[in-house]
């Protein structure tokens, strides 16, 4: 995949992500950097919930919120399944789902 398409996917998966969660998330600017080497680049984005799970107990509730989409440690994304929905349609084929705190060592799933 081309460094053009590739950016053309990701424009498109994001604003499928927002238009799939409204006002439940936050796309906004980020840069990324190498410790080691000192690059930057800026051409990247963040997406932010701005719901948060505290863990595994939270999710009855988060079933049963208004809420899209959540974020967990400030680095994972956790959507409903109406979100998931659309974004499983083919041009998104390569995204992976797992069911709520199944892939977190020493938390039990739901």
């Amino acid at each position: 995949m081309t460094k053009r398409a590739r950016k053309a996917e990701q424009r498109a998966a994001r604003s499928a992500l927002r238009a799939a969660c409204g006002d439940d998330l936050e796309v906004v600017p980020a840069i990324i950097s190498s410790k080691a080497t000192g690059e930057s680049w800026s051409s990247y984005r963040e997406v932010r919930p701005l719901a948060e799970l505290r863990g595994p107990d939270d999710l009855p509730a988060a079933r049963l919120s208004v809420r899209t989409a959540w974020r967990f440690h400030g680095g994972h994304l956790f959507i409903s399944p109406r979100v998931k929905e659309q974004l499983m349609l083919p041009r998104f084929s390569d995204l992976e789902f797992s069911p709520g705190f199944s892939h977190f060592a020493g938390m039990h799933g739901y």
